[in-house]
């Protein structure tokens, strides 16, 4: 199955508790032993999802970080 059909029926099943919507990818890329061969396979994810995708292990999860927080952070009104 496609990621993107998977994270749309992984949205759909959270539904039936709570609306939840995915908002970002962590890899495990730890078989992956090239770091640039990695880093390809997150960017073709990326590009995939159209989310923000990195290995936070590997990389650091400061860009997973910014994209959690930017949705449960309110809007501020200008």
């Amino acid at each position: 199955m496609p990621l993107p059909e998977a994270i749309a029926m992984h949205e759909r099943i959270a539904a039936l508790v709570k609306p939840a919507k995915v908002v970002a990818i962590a890899l495990n890329t730890s078989l992956i032993r090239s770091e640039a061969d990695a880093r390809r396979v997150i960017a073709e994810t990326a590009a995939a999802t159209g989310l923000p995708t990195d290995d936070p292990f590997r990389f650091g999860g400061s860009a997973l970080f910014s994209a959690i927080r930017e949705q449960l952070e309110p809007a501020t009104v200008a």
